[in-house]
């Protein structure tokens, strides 16, 4: 099962207005490339993103991994109450998705 962490984390400010979500398009910042990427979401994605904060997309794998792992999309609280689109796989034993930078 897969859990995020909530925490506010003022390192996040400056990525406020370099991620949105347009309909079923998202704008994210992708942890694991350290890079923007825009992502389309169908209807029943772009709704569970929209209520529980966090949705899986794909399985990915990058150069140097053994294997492939699966990615999600969530939203992290910024200033103000304001949404930071993330994007990453789950860490550590509680499979963890992280705000952190």
């Amino acid at each position: 099962m897969t859990r995020m962490s909530i925490w506010y984390n003022p390192n996040l400010d400056s990525l406020l207005d370099k991620t949105y979500i347009t309909g079923h398009k998202v704008k994210v910042y992708n942890k694991a490339t350290q890079e923007f990427e825009e992502i389309k979401l169908n209807y029943i994605k772009a709704l569970k993103l929209a209520l529980r904060g966090f949705v899986e997309i794909d399985k990915r794998r990058y150069q140097g991994w053994s294997d492939s792992i699966p990615f999600y999309v969530y939203s992290c609280k910024a200033k103000d109450g304001k949404k930071v689109f993330m994007l990453d796989y789950p860490h550590g034993y509680n499979s963890t998705l992280d705000c952190k930078l």
